[in-house]
């Protein structure tokens, strides 16, 4: 069975976008999974990695592209951001 799993990359201030869009991924998205890369947890039950500040769109790219794959042991993914996740699925 393949393993999938729902990912923010988010270390604004406010959590409260982050969480309601891992909240609405997780019910149209099923997945053993939901990790977290912030600055502070983001919801009850994820998986934490406690990163450094994100300050540019590069510094996201950056992060997504090159550091990202190290931590995934999935088969499977979905990257949600504050204002881009699953309303459908």
């Amino acid at each position: 069975m393949k393993k999938r799993a729902i990912i923010i990359v988010d270390t604004y201030q406010e959590k409260e976008w982050a969480k309601y869009s891992l909240l609405s991924s997780i019910e149209h998205f099923r997945c053993e999974n939901v990790i977290t890369f912030s600055n502070s947890p983001i919801l009850q039950g994820e998986q934490f990695v406690k990163i450094n500040q994100i300050t540019s769109i590069f510094d996201y790219s950056d992060f997504v592209l090159r550091c990202l794959p190290h931590f995934i042991d999935e088969d499977n993914i979905l990257l949600t951001q504050w204002d881009g996740f699953a309303i459908n699925y």
